[in-house]
């Protein structure tokens, strides 16, 4: 593939808008004042590079985006099923199987079966059946307490959908680039609009000014050309993301475990040491120094990494059946310049870890799952979908839309309710947060708003154990870590600080990689037992904390970035905590220092 001066111009302006868009973040970080950290410009980022990928995609395949979607290839999709069954039995080897994982997984292996079995009129109705299991995936992260399923949590969900627009659009027919472009245009002034509320993330604000810059640089460069500069600009931004990513984890316990699995792969290369056990044999490839003074022995149970985990617990013989089944779809077409991008995009993927949501997240995956399925789709035209099938198929659809639609309105509506009271109580307004969590427990009985206000009602004094009853009921096993902490916060108000510190070291699944139970550990311990030994453990829960966060020095502790409630590494009422001794807390930083 050869470039003329022509094509290098276009190559440099497209890496110059690239390099812009990740300056962005950088410079809307310096002008309000806040510090610059890696992790802050990983997040900011990630979603403008994805943007720009499938809007890029969208521009140069959008008859093999309606052939996806409408007609998927069998042996892909046999191959995805297939893929996704091995990944399932990997996963549930670690424990890591719940409902909603079973739920979004479940399109993948049923949908081949259908495309196979059903009847050639039955099949009439599939595009429709597509449309609704792709909206309940995307809908299914407003479903959820935590990351699940594909579309991850509610913010990725909207990042998602924002990424996933272009495609979409295309999906549509809307031929008309005015037409496109003004639904961008609109899509761009609503994310502003959205993020003037606090609901958006701002990574989708850049990443809408990232799909507006690829449209447009598409409008006024050949097709010809604008591929080999999507191509080009898309494999500088993938190995630049590498490299971001190899550094942010440098300093982190993740890269530690990767090391251990690494060893455990030299020790036990033919046959690994078997599904479920990563937890028990990494600790004996650790280092001394990834344990803290004091600390109950975490628990390890991937490597946060797809490729280690599968060669660490399968070995070579099981890696062969993971790489050959992926391989029907990397080397159909090696050689091309939409297999080539396939192969980066796999290669994001194992390196991240599909399951790992504090890297690239399960929704980046999914949307690079999308682009590879749409390079490497043979087929180039949809089916004609016409007839009296089309009324039919639009009303199943829509029962299988409607219900998720309404669902994701309600906790869409509840989690907004829960974030204004957070707010509220923690600018002091207790009887507006109090209204808030009212709105919030009328819509659902939502586990966050009782434990919130179970907490509310311990700090003045007054019972809790309609809150914790409910809790109960809601969770459905005492054990639980939301009723476990509650347990904790209960005998912490009553003064009773061994019982509470009893409840809290019960967290052996989560320690101390929780930033609940490290908070929880650090006050207890300065309240309950004030020697000097209960205060050094004390501290050294602290560095963690800072060590889990990536905070290097004092400065960046005490900066406004870290005010917000949720949004920075420690939030503000986590802050108060650590600001009783600020010797102290210098100190240890000091000590941090010194060892970095």
């Amino acid at each position: 593939m050869s470039f003329d001066r022509k094509s290098l111009r276009f190559a440099f302006a497209v890496l110059l808008a690239l390099a812009s868009l990740l300056a962005l973040p950088l410079a809307f970080l310096r002008l309000s004042g806040k510090p610059v950290m890696l992790y802050q410009l990983v997040q900011l980022t990630t979603l403008p590079v994805m943007t720009m990928l499938s809007t890029g995609i969208s521009l140069i395949f959008p008859e093999k985006i309606k052939a996806f979607f409408l007609a998927p290839d069998k042996k892909f999709l046999l191959t995805s099923a297939a893929l996704y069954l091995f990944m399932l039995f990997v996963q549930w080897g670690m424990g890591m199987i719940n409902f909603d994982l079973l739920l979004s997984g479940a399109v993948w292996v049923t949908l081949p079966l259908a495309v196979i079995a059903l009847s050639d009129e039955f099949k009439k109705l599939l595009p429709y059946w597509m449309s609704g299991a792709a909206l309940l995936l995307l809908v299914s992260g407003f479903t959820s307490e935590n990351f699940t399923g594909l579309a991850g949590n509610w913010n990725w969900t909207f990042g998602m959908i924002t990424a996933l627009l272009p495609g979409i659009f295309f999906t549509l027919d809307l031929r008309y680039r005015k037409t496109f472009f003004l639904a961008v245009l609109l899509l761009f002034f609503a994310v502003i609009a959205v993020v003037r509320l606090e609901i958006f993330p701002r990574s989708a604000l850049f990443a809408a000014v990232g799909a507006i810059v690829v449209i447009a640089l598409r409008r006024r460069i050949p097709e010809k050309n604008f591929r080999k500069l999507l191509f080009s600009g898309i494999t500088v931004a993938i190995l630049l993301f590498f490299a971001v990513l190899f550094c942010l984890n440098l300093p982190d316990t993740r890269f530690q475990i990767w090391r251990g699995a690494s060893d455990m792969i030299m020790s036990h290369p033919l046959a690994g040491v078997g599904s479920g056990q990563f937890d028990e044999v990494i600790r004996r490839h650790l280092t001394d120094d990834f344990y803290f003074t004091g600390f109950p022995s975490p628990r390890i149970d991937h490597a946060h990494n797809d490729l280690l985990n599968i060669f660490a617990e399968c070995g070579i013989l099981g890696a062969v059946f993971y790489l050959a089944a992926a391989g029907t779809i990397l080397l159909k077409r090696q050689k091309t310049p939409a297999g080539i991008l396939a192969q980066w995009m796999f290669m994001v993927m194992l390196f991240c870890g599909i399951f790992d949501q504090h890297n690239l997240s399960v929704a980046g995956c999914f949307i690079l799952c999308c682009g590879a399925g749409i390079c490497l789709a043979p087929a180039n035209t949809p089916p004609d979908i016409t007839g009296k099938w089309k009324v039919p198929g639009a009303i199943f659809g829509g029962c299988l839309i409607l219900p998720a639609l309404w669902t994701a309105a309600i906790n869409f509506h509840t989690t907004s309710a829960i974030r204004r009271g957070d707010l509220k109580w923690f600018s002091g307004d207790i009887s507006g947060a109090k209204a808030e969590y009212n709105v919030a427990v009328r819509q659902k009985p939502h586990i966050h708003a009782l434990y919130q206000f179970a907490k509310l009602n311990l700090a003045e004094q007054r019972p809790a154990d309609y809150y914790f009853e409910k809790m109960k009921t809601v969770l459905k096993k005492e054990n639980y870590l939301h009723t476990r902490r509650l347990k904790a916060v209960n005998a912490y108000f009553k003064r009773d600080f061994e019982l509470a510190y009893e409840e809290i070291s019960k967290e052996t699944d989560l320690a101390p990689f929780s930033v609940i139970s490290a908070e929880f550990r650090y006050h207890l311990l300065q309240d309950a037992r004030s020697t000097p030994e209960a205060i050094n453990e004390a501290y050294q829960y602290f560095m963690l904390l800072c060590r889990m966060r990536g905070i290097k020095s004092y400065a960046e502790l005490h900066s406004p970035e870290f005010e917000a409630v949720d949004d920075g590494p420690l939030p503000r009422d986590l802050r108060e905590y650590f600001f009783r001794d600020p010797e102290a807390v210098r100190a240890i930083f000091s000590g941090l220092s010194r060892k970095r």
